[in-house]
Order: C-alpha cells, then sequence, then structure tokens
C-alpha cells in the first residue's frame, strides 16, 4: 500500500507462512493499475534492504528523470515515468494537473505518458526498486538524505515492528531527522542502541536526532503510516500516542547549548568559533568554567584556545581523560599483570566485592601471553582515599584509566562477580564513545536483586539507624575479609591494619552501591561462565531472566561447585571454560 517492501518484512513472510505461499511485490497506480512485479523467490538475499518491484508488463514501459527531465546514469534514482497505451485519459475536471501529468508519446501512435510523483532505482538485474514518493529526499545541513535509505538500515536492527523517518524542527530553527518507532513485544530498547546500530550502516548525518517511541504509529484511513501527523508530533512531543521520547546528547551538542547560552545567539554551527561568533577574554572564562564541569580534569584556557570551535572542543573534551594518567592517577588502582605480545589487545579484569584481583599464576597461565593482562583495583583500596559510592562512578574512572593505557579499541574486558556489572557500565560507555568492545567475560556474577535493602529506603532512616546498618554491613565486611586473608584467597599482611581497613571500607561502598541496583538491559556479547551455585531457576539458570538483562549474544558456560571456587584451577571444568572463552574473544579481536 504506497510504501517500500524491506528484507524484514520477508523474514517476517517466511516465519508464519508456509514455503508454499508466494510474497509478490508490485508496483501499482490508480492511473494505469499494476506497473510492475517481483515474485520473492525463497531466501531471497541481494545485500540490499528494499525489495525490488520487478519488471514491467508487455504494455508497459518504465525509464527514471532527474529533476531536471534528463535521463538518469546506471545506478541512480530518479522519478518514475511509465509509458504506455493502457493509462488513464486523465483527472476528472482537473485540466492544470493533467497538462503537468500526462502527454502523447510523441514516437508511439496511441501510447501516453504519466509522470508519476515516485521514485525508483534500477538494480544489476533491470530490476525496479521502489524508493518512494517524491519528497523523500531531504537536505540536512547541506547533506542529501533519502529517508527511505535510512528506514531501510533501521530495519536491518531487526528489532523493529515499524519505522518512518520524518523532518522536525529544532530549538534554534533548523531542521533534523527524526525517527518514530515500533519496537517488537518485550524489548526494552532505547535511542543509544538504535544510534550504535544505525552507526554501522550510515554516515553521521543521515542519523536521527530524535527518536519517538510507539505502541504503533498513527495511521490514515487507507492503513498508510500518517506522515503529516509524524511531523506535528516531532515538532510538540506532548502530541500523538507517544510513550517515550529520547533526544541524543552527543558532547559537540553540549558545546554548543553552552556556546549559544554565553554567546546569547540561538545559530550555532559545530565547526563555528567562539571568538569569531562574540566572545572575548572575558566571556572565555564563562566557557572555561562550563567546560569543566563537563570534562574529566580541569579545562584550561590553552585548550579554548588550541581549537575554539564547537567541533574542536568537544574532541578535547574526550581527550581530558586520558590526562588523568598522565599524572600518574591511575597508578593505585591499574596493575599490569603479565606481558604479552605487542599489536594485541590487552585485558582488563575488573575487581570484585572487596576490591582486589587475586588471581593464581595458573589462572595467568590459563588467559595465556598473547596479550598484556591488568588488574584493576577498587580506589580506596590503599586505605587512604574514598572509594566511589556508586558502580557508575566506578565504571566512569575506571574507563577512563582503561583508555589511558589503551587509546582506541578493541577491548577485552572481564569482572569478578560483582566486577561484572562494573564491567558492563565500562562497556556501554566505551561503546557510546563509538569504540569496539569485545564479547566480555563474566566471572560467576551474583544475579540480581542484590538486597531488598533500596538506596531510597536507606535514605529515609534516621542517622542512628543509618549508622547501625552500615556498621552491620561493616561487621560482615570485615568478617569475610579476615577470613579470606586467613585462608590466603586474599594477600593482606595480618598486621597491614591500612589496608585491610582500605579493604573494609571498599567492601562497605559497594555492597551500599549494590543495594537497590538494577543493570540495564545490555545490548553487547557476552561469554558467561557461572557456577552450579548460581544456576538455580531463580537466578541465571531461567533462560528469559537471563535473556532480560544480557540482550546481544549471550554464551552460557555452567561449572560445578560453588562461587568460592570459581578461581579452583583443579577444578577442569572452569579451566576448559575460561580458556575457551578467552581464545573465542581473542579470534574475534584478530
Amino acid at each position: 500500500g504506497g510504501e517500500s517492501v524491506t528484507t524484514n518484512d520477508i523474514s517476517q513472510f517466511e516465519k508464519f507462512f508456509s514455503g508454499t505461499a508466494k510474497l509478490i511485490n508490485h508496483l501499482a497506480a490508480t492511473e494505469i493499475s499494476v506497473i510492475a512485479q517481483f515474485e520473492v523467490p525463497q531466501g531471497f538475499e541481494d545485500g540490499g534492504t528494499t525489495v525490488p518491484v520487478g519488471k514491467p508488463h508487455e504494455g508497459v514501459e518504465i525509464w527514471l528523470q532527474s529533476d531536471d527531465g534528463s535521463s538518469v546514469a546506471n545506478g541512480e534514482s530518479g522519478k518514475i515515468i511509465i509509458s504506455s497505451p493502457y493509462l488513464s485519459p486523465g483527472y476528472w475536471q482537473k485540466q492544470d494537473l493533467n497538462e503537468k501529468t500526462f502527454f502523447r508519446h510523441p514516437e508511439r501512435e496511441g501510447w501516453f505518458i504519466y509522470r508519476t510523483e515516485d521514485r525508483g532505482v534500477f538494480n544489476n538485474q533491470g530490476d525496479l526498486i521502489f524508493l518512494g514518493r517524491e519528497g523523500t529526499r531531504l537536505k540536512i545541513r547541506g547533506q542529501s538524505v533519502d529517508i527511505n535509505e535510512v528506514e531501510g538500515a533501521f530495519f536491518k536492527c531487526q528489532h523493529l515492528k515499524q519505522v518512518a523517518v520524518a523532518l522536525s524542527q529544532t530549538e534554534m530553527g533548523g531542521e533534523a531527522l527524526a525517527a518514530h518507532l515500533v519496537v517488537k513485544t518485550g524489548l526494552a530498547l532505547d535511542a543509544l542502541f538504535f544510534r550504535r546500530e544505525l552507526m554501522k550502516f550510515l554516515p553521521h548525518y543521515m542519523i536521527p536526532t530524535k527518536f519517538f517511541f510507539y505502541d504503533e504509529l498513527p495511521t490514515l484511513s487507507s492503513g498508510k503510516i500518517d506522515r503529516n501527523r509524524l511531523k506535528s508530533i516531532a515538532t510538540n512531543v506532548n502530541e500523538g500516542q507517544l510513550n517515550h521520547t529520547y533526544e541524543s546528547s552527543m558532547l559537540e551538542d553540549k558545546v554548543l547549548n553552552i556556546f549559544k547560552s554565553i554567546l546569547k545567539v540561538s545559530h550555532i554551527k559545530p565547526t563555528d568559533d567562539f571568538f569569531l561568533k562574540g566572545g572575548d577574554s572575558l566571556m572565555v572564562v564563562q566557557l572555561q568554567t562550563e567546560l569543566s564541569k563537563i570534562a574529566s580534569t580541569p579545562f584550561t584556557i590553552k585548550d579554548i584556545l588550541n581549537d575554539s570551535t564547537v567541533e574542536g572542543l568537544a574532541k578535547t573534551l574526550k581527550l581530558s581523560e586520558t590526562r588523568l594518567a598522565d599524572s600518574g592517577e591511575y597508578s593505585n588502582i591499574i596493575i599490569k599483570l603479565t606481558d604479552g605480545k605487542k599489536g594485541q589487545a590487552p585485558f582488563f579484569i575488573i575487581h570484585g566485592r572487596y576490591g582486589f584481583v587475586n588471581v593464581s599464576p595458573k589462572f595467568l597461565e590459563i588467559i595465556g601471553g598473547n596479550q598484556d593482562v591488568y588488574a584493576i583495583q577498587a580506589k580506596g583500596i590503599d586505605g587512604i582515599e574514598k572509594p566511589y559510592a556508586t558502580l557508575k562512578k566506578m565504571a566512569a574512572y575506571y574507563a577512563a584509566g582503561i583508555r589511558s593505557i589503551q587509546p582506541v579499541g578493541p577491548y577485552f574486558i572481564g569482572g569478578l562477580c560483582v566486577g561484572s556489572y562494573i564491567a558492563l557500565l565500562i562497556a556501554d560507555i566505551l561503546l557510546a564513545a563509538g569504540e569496539r568492545v569485545l564479547p566480555l567475560l563474566l566471572l560467576d556474577p551474583l544475579a540480581p536483586p542484590f538486597t531488598p535493602f533500596k538506596k531510597e529506603q536507606f535514605d529515609l532512616l534516621s542517622p542512628s539507624n543509618k549508622k547501625i546498618f552500615i556498621n552491620r554491613v561493616a561487621s560482615s565486611a570485615s568478617l569475610v575479609l579476615n577470613k579470606k586473608i586467613n585462608e590466603g584467597k586474599i594477600k593482606i599482611a595480618q598486621d597491614d591494619e591500612k589496608k585491610k581497613l582500605g579493604a573494609i571500607r571498599v567492601g562497605v561502598a559497594i555492597q551500599m552501591a549494590l543495594s537497590g541496583f538494577h543493570p540495564k538491559p545490555f545490548y553487547g556479547d557476552v561469554y558467561h561462565i557461572a557456577t552450579a551455585s548460581r544456576l538455580s531457576p531463580e537466578q541465571w539458570g531461567n533462560e528469559a531472566f537471563r535473556k532480560s538483562i544480557f540482550r546481544g549474544k549471550s554464551k552460557l558456560m555452567p561449572i560445578s561447585g560453588k562461587h568460592t571456587e570459581i578461581f579452583d584451577v583443579s577444578n577442569q571444568e572452569f579451566v576448559s571454560a575460561l580458556s575457551g572463552a578467552v581464545m573465542s574473544i581473542q579470534e574475534l579481536a584478530r
């Protein structure tokens, strides 16, 4: 019904219909009825996202014209022109429109020409591909964008029932692309996920900057998507059947908004220079202050003078994280355990509940000598610094530390127990920065919920009851810590009170951070080694529960034993699972 057929539609057809059913895609118009037809073969693939409408029937000819009326070159899109003796004689009582649309064929007696408002392109087999109605090509920031191409890229994500892309007005009066989406039932996908997916297929200027999510898209009485309604919704988010809205928040957007606020101007481009747009020596101090609020380190005037454009300052902000490493910021938390071959992606392993990474030489031997191995221990483990209060803050700090050692991906990251959740958060940070992250190696993470005691409940306690709760957690942490020290599982001298106190503080901080923590769905890939003690139907043994957290490819590798025995290298199941996971991940890094 006037919409392009995509390869996603074929997948749905083959899923619900028998092998004897036929799917026929055709292009038709009221002015002539069927123009062309294409019978889609089983397992159809041609590398594109839009399915052809085939070749014209006998008595119908098709060619394509550019906007200036000339014929287009092979492989180029253009307006679809129909020639046939079977065309309608014209529109009833619309002579002006007839004169623009219908013409007698200059060389063929009895044939007429009809100029459609549709666009198409011929593929290498000579089949016509319908690209949609005229007007689907737009100019966004000086770049030509075909809405059908953007919508086709969305369907490559395989998680959508409906997609429509429409123009949206920006706050500065410009135009941007807005995506209107209906996600398949049971999936909690957000704008960030789709931005990451689209980056695999589209240049940045073709990726929408607004995302709207619906139960179903608004339609006309004919059943077609009401695109005019979508334009209205994209301009006024309070209208329509909107469920929830996400706006992309790129680093450039933040800098751009700071420029607008300080310079009191509404029209700013990424290439605009702060001083050429009216900034002076007084305003630059304001700019420095605002940029320091979103930088990982204090932002200097020199940083601004080096490149005072929006895009230049955004790049400097991204690099600010690595400056922490240059000053030795991470020397207390990142410990190099082994040296590997040059050119191989290092392996970073995140600490567990008490902030330590205690792995045996045998463990490192299993990991192999193909890459450097770094242990990331908790801030505050030295008994001097204050531990972070949330897993999110830990992840941001560790991610900056990782990038100080390895500025670009692919990143190979693993987590011990609680560290698995910090690893998930680190991976999200790196992915959001456009970096490649290899499948995560998760070593027996505890399954949520972690504690019934939520932070909101803790905040309502009186100061004395808060102290009682923290003391209980600290007492428990102290008992477990001393037990692990006595067993040799944590290597702290019995008389090293500073480090013991640091470990207890970190243990309490992590326990408090876990209280009420709900991991968001992770869309990357993971290798998940789990002991029998954590494979009950209420935990990782429940496949639906597991997939609610790990939405990407998740390989569960069950082993016998308890969580406390996870690093027992005499357990051949563990050795086999660990070596198999590492080999698979290393292979992907090549």
